[in-house]
């Protein structure tokens, strides 16, 4: 499998280009190498890595040409590819897009899951800029995703959060910043022996709303979220534990039976 990324204009700008420097990142050591597109100097550095390979993009940008072995499951590889176009008026201008190689033939979330699917498209639609468009979520699309998923509106009829893999949804959400499941009465903390309510990849997470998540007890563990914002857990029973120094500004509670709160930095009386 191969793809070419270049830099295409939005008749935003109609100054003429004079070179677009690309650079290429791998993100687990840094590793970075560059490719010169226009001007006189054109050259395309050597890209050393098991999983992908880099080519001039004929006529322009790069070609990644992804290798037959792709990383398991759970050593997903995550690089950047970079833009730095100069204009020959001295503008310049940056566009960036993220990487994602692995294993990805199996299916997390179907279409016949279609409370949590619905969700997700819908957060996706909202972060894209249109539906997914085919009747799976796969791994990748799901740890692309940012910013908000509101299950609010599935209610009780949310009942469970596995996946079609037998794992559970929040795995794969690593890097979503925002989550609404206010009213989702039927979630427990487990499902089928299985634990769902786990957040420790989750490590973007900046605001929680579990309103009224009656099913959910004892320990909410959030503190491997360091930006952990706002938290809601009102109309529960749960405790919602949070790591050291944390920069909550709303802390927002039911009736726990444990509170701990070590050196909050920006929460006030309030």
């Amino acid at each position: 499998m191969s793809a070419r990324l270049f830099v295409n204009s939005n008749d935003t700008y109609t100054g003429e280009i004079n070179r677009i420097t690309y650079t290429f990142t791998r993100l687990a050591d840094n590793h970075s190498v560059t490719y010169v597109d226009g001007g006189s100097d054109t050259s395309l550095t050597e890209f050393y890595d098991n999983y992908i390979s880099l080519i001039h993009g004929n006529p322009n940008g790069v070609r990644i040409n992804a290798d037959s072995a792709m990383p398991n499951d759970d050593s997903m590889k995550y690089y950047t590819l970079t833009a730095d176009v100069l204009f020959k008026s001295g503008v310049t201008r940056s566009a960036t897009a993220n990487i994602i190689v692995s294993d990805d033939a199996s299916p997390i979330v179907m279409s016949s899951q279609s409370v949590m699917f619905n969700a997700l498209n819908a957060a996706w639609t909202t972060q894209y800029g249109s539906a997914i468009g085919r009747n799976n979520f796969f791994k990748v699309d799901l740890v692309s995703m940012t910013g908000t998923i509101d299950f609010s509106s599935a209610g009780a009829n949310l009942t469970n959060l596995l996946t079609a893999n037998g794992s559970f949804l929040f795995n794969y959400l690593i890097n979503l910043t925002g989550l609404n499941m206010d009213g989702c009465t039927a979630i427990t903390n487990a499902y089928n022996n299985i634990t769902q309510i786990d957040f420790s990849k989750m490590t973007k997470l900046a605001n929680l709303s579990i309103q009224n998540c009656t099913g959910l007890t004892g320990n909410i563990d959030l503190t491997m979220c360091p930006d952990i914002a706002q938290v809601d857990a009102s109309g529960t029973t749960v405790n919602v534990l949070v790591p050291s120094a944390p920069v909550l500004t709303k802390y927002e509670l039911g009736v726990p039976t444990e509170i701990s709160l070590n050196s909050p930095t920006v929460l006030t009386p309030a």
